[in-house]
């Protein structure tokens, strides 16, 4: 390991768990750390609710494929995210 790399590697230790980091715990519990905190962040950002607004006047065949063919620029509609499919996933 290069010596910018044991900087970074040491820096990244103690931002997660405090001063001394690499001398307190072994590599396998800090990428215990890592996975723990990734899994809290994954299900932050999985349980927030993500909605988006469209306007009147943005993407006409959203508003006619849900049947509003008469609307002004000032109505909107909020979609919420609910899914991602990868190509190939579809069902």
């Amino acid at each position: 390991m290069t010596k910018q790399n044991e900087n970074n590697y040491k820096a990244i230790a103690e931002a997660m768990v405090g001063d001394d980091a690499i001398n307190r715990y072994t590599h396998e519990e800090l990428l215990d750390e890592v996975y723990r905190l990734k899994d809290i962040e994954q299900k932050f950002i999985n349980d927030k609710p993500r909605y988006t607004y469209i306007y009147g006047d943005e993407l006409p065949e959203v508003w006619t494929s849900l049947d509003y063919h008469i609307h002004n620029k000032d109505d909107r509609i909020k979609l919420q995210f609910v899914e991602f499919q990868s190509e190939g996933s579809y069902e």
